[in-house]
């Protein structure tokens, strides 16, 4: 028999989050300390990192990442469907768009080579509304965060820092394989040890480009030489590094010793090493950055990257909408679901590609929406002389006999008119052949190649017979025309 016994209520609140005591907290007085060795060796000082920063290849990379993102346009979603909504929406983009977002986001992003960004938000009261008059990105070295994720300000009086009110900083994290990291883990943390080789590397590259870039210089002198004598030939020697001209006593000899080259010289080889390890760490792949790749693998490395970016552009817009839309949207738009802000990730389609495409389906029966038109090309357009239907056309039994009827129509547009309304009908039947074919199908591409193998059997008798017709009612009616002359 089961046992029907209530299961006991589930525990509420957390019981493991890290807090003092514990013995892997590496909490002093009230901060948490990161987890980050480096950091925690120099006591979170973020200056370390800061010299990373500076390397010419870190800054250029890290701008590319930045600015691939900045480079997005972006949007304001309301939360739903309700007029209130919609006006939390619009009010949230008009904020924003007089703040210069990009500028914003571009600063905020910093945190994800830090590891976390902390942003101030300026408010103003216009009337009964709470409005941004600016959004800050503040130093992150100069806040932490306590045990129980509070904001501080380190002060000098407040070592252990002053705690910030609530609704008043942006803020988000990122790396960190564990949400106990409340200071994430940056880049920067796996770019220190290339940095640092790079570096090194390029400072002995240097010292063997002094060595060996030009001979070194062997002065001899006889077993009678006297001091003096001796230190007239090291002046000689060492004038005969800068002089172009030297002279020495007469039984003294100067000679060159050309340095040869050694394996464990390439130094350059080992610092472009280094600097793929940077964009690697930075942008996930180096095709991107670096010539020598193929087109394909180019492209697939252009892939990773974006994916890359679609990160950053989420990460951001995602700590903004939980933390600043949703608190403006809750003091001036109580009751609305918060809005969101987006960045256009999706590669947009070429609108000529588009409208070839359109073009293609209207000629095959289709006809584009009016919504449709305006989601694709943007507001603005409408239809002009727009066709009316003139009904379905019937085929008369004897149709040459329809044609001579209106033979004494002496131009070749009337009888075209004419050929028009009576080809209609089997025109249709061939179409209704092909959109039974484009239900099949899932893509252009797929559609044209079953056109061609459709294209024997299309059943065009009937329209032929129609155009076998018109012919011989046109050629009639030239004829008649010219003996009437």
């Amino acid at each position: 028999m089961a046992d029907k016994t209530t299961p006991p209520k589930p525990e509420v609140g957390e019981i493991s989050a890290v807090g003092r005591g514990d013995l892997f907290g590496g909490y002093i007085a009230e901060l948490a300390q990161p987890s980050d060795p480096l950091l925690r060796s120099i006591g979170g000082d973020m200056s370390v990192y800061e010299k990373v920063q500076r390397d010419e290849q870190v800054q250029t990379t890290l701008q590319q990442r930045r600015r691939a993102v900045t480079s997005l346009d972006w949007s304001v979603e309301p939360g739903g469907d309700a007029p209130i909504d919609k006006a939390a929406a619009n009010d949230l983009k008009e904020q924003l768009d007089a703040l210069s977002w990009d500028r914003i986001t571009d600063k905020m992003l910093w945190g994800i080579f830090y590891g976390y960004a902390v942003a101030e938000l300026l408010y103003e009261i216009d009337g009964n509304r709470v409005r941004l008059s600016d959004i800050r990105v503040r130093d992150r070295k100069r806040f932490r965060f306590g045990h129980d994720r509070s904001l501080r300000l380190l002060t000098g009086a407040r070592p252990e820092g002053i705690v910030m009110p609530d609704r008043k900083f942006w803020t988000f994290t990122a790396g960190g394989d564990n949400d106990d990291e409340v200071y994430g883990r940056g880049l920067a943390y796996w770019l220190y040890w290339p940095v640092y080789l790079k570096r090194n590397g390029v400072k002995f590259w240097a010292i063997v480009l002094e060595k060996f870039g030009q001979p070194t210089t062997i002065g001899k002198y006889d077993a009678s030489a006297t001091p003096e004598d001796r230190q007239r030939l090291l002046s000689a020697i060492r004038a005969a590094a800068t002089d172009v001209g030297i002279i020495i006593p007469k039984g003294m000899e100067i000679e060159f010793l050309e340095a040869q080259r050694r394996a464990g010289g390439d130094h350059h080889i080992f610092a472009e090493y280094m600097d793929a390890a940077i964009t690697k760490v930075v942008l996930s792949q180096t095709m991107t950055t670096e010539d020598g790749s193929s087109r394909s693998q180019a492209e697939v490395h252009l892939d990773v990257r974006d994916d890359v970016v679609e990160s950053d552009a989420d990460l951001a817009c995602e700590s903004f909408n939980a933390g600043p839309a949703r608190w403006l949207s809750e003091w001036n738009f109580p009751g609305a679901i918060p809005p969101r802000v987006w960045r256009l990730t999706d590669n947009p389609e070429d609108l000529n590609t588009v409208a070839e495409r359109d073009k293609k389906l209207h000629e095959m029966g289709y006809q584009s929406t009016p919504a449709r038109v305006a989601e694709t090309y943007g507001p603005g357009y409408e239809r002009v002389n727009a066709p009316t239907d003139p009904g379905p056309a019937v085929v008369p039994d004897d149709a040459e006999a329809t044609f001579a009827e209106g033979a004494d129509r002496d131009t070749a547009d009337d009888l075209a008119d004419q050929l028009d309304v009576v080809a209609a009908p089997a025109m249709d039947d061939m179409i209704d052949q092909i959109r039974e074919l484009v239900g099949d199908v899932s893509d252009l591409q797929e559609l044209a190649d079953r056109l061609i193998e459709i294209y024997p059997d299309l059943d065009d008798g009937a329209l032929a017979e129609v155009m076998r017709a018109g012919l011989t009612v046109a050629d009639l009616s030239g004829r008649a025309e010219v003996s009437d002359g």
